[in-house]
């Protein structure tokens, strides 16, 4: 499991799609839900608080089940924002993971660059663009999650 939370994030300004919106694979179940006035622990449980996060999911199972997977937050009084390489290398507000038993991919990746920018677009909507770089212990890129994509309001919504 792969984790980066940040401790703030600025106010982004007006975004624009980044390229074309990422679809999910095939054979593969994606989700991309915000929740508002809630907070997260680092095992992916959402717990009550004070912020919006956001949560994307991607499950496939082409030779064996894998789950990628991105939370980050931000504050419930703005309506855009970035977080950015430094933040994400301070590891305060978001966390990205792969789970993959029979996956070529080291066990301990970690965030070494990126950025999450998003925009509010309607009353329960988001566009996000978000691209994390995730390395190897000597920080090494070996993969990086894209996410270019609408996001709605869960429909459970809060805890």
């Amino acid at each position: 499991m792969f984790i980066f939370i940040l401790i703030g994030c600025k106010k982004g300004d007006n975004i624009v799609l980044n390229g074309t919106f990422t679809d999910c694979p095939p054979g593969g179940s994606c989700s991309y839900f915000y929740h508002e006035n809630v907070d997260y622990t680092n095992l992916y449980a959402l717990t009550s608080g004070q912020e919006r996060v956001f949560i994307y999911k991607c499950v496939t199972n082409d030779n064996c089940i894998s789950t990628q997977s991105l939370y980050f937050k931000t504050s419930m009084g703005n309506s855009g924002f970035e977080i950015d390489s430094v933040q994400i290398l301070a590891a305060k507000v978001a966390t990205a993971g792969l789970v993959c038993a029979c996956c070529d991919v080291p066990s301990n990746l970690k965030q070494i660059h990126g950025d999450i920018r998003g925009e509010k677009t309607g009353t329960n909507t988001w566009l996000i663009n978000a691209y994390v770089v995730q390395g190897d212990a000597s920080g090494k890129p070996v993969d990086t999650l894209v996410v270019n994509q609408y996001f709605t309001l869960a429909p459970n919504g809060t805890l």
